[in-house]
């Protein structure tokens, strides 16, 4: 997701929506077994350190590329990103956990879409001139 994210820089919010919710869905159902699996245990294993290691690295990408939108700025970067991360994350979770029928898993990529990037342009106004 961090490569996504650098990618997007200076892009419209619906680019850095695709290209983001496309990597995250990209590795998170690329190999589902495993997947499922490692969000299975996760809870077990005591993970939290890295997890929120990793956590912190995507949370920074994201508000980095928000920063540089070219059709939007945001009030509080570091809150919508922290909800941008959150509207990905609990849907994605809910696909793995109810190992979800083929047929959901094509759809989810575009519903995810949708969600982030109606929520994004909720939050957002109107690029200020530099002018």
């Amino acid at each position: 997701m961090q490569d996504a994210a650098a990618s997007a820089h200076h892009a419209s919010l619906s680019a850095m929506v695709k290209a983001v919710v496309a990597a995250f869905v990209k590795a998170k159902t690329q190999n589902l077994d495993e997947s499922r699996a490692l969000y299975a245990v996760a809870l077990e294993l005591d993970s939290r350190s890295y997890v929120r290691e990793v956590e912190a690295r995507n949370r920074a990408a994201l508000e980095a590329m928000l920063k540089t939108a070219s059709d939007a700025d945001f009030d509080d970067v570091p809150m919508t990103t922290f909800m941008f991360m959150g509207a990905m994350v609990g849907p994605i979770r809910l696909l793995l956990e109810a190992k979800s029928p083929q047929s959901m898993i094509r759809k989810f990529r575009v519903q995810l879409e949708s969600l982030c990037l109606g929520y994004l342009e909720r939050e957002a106004y109107p690029k200020r001139s530099t002018d």
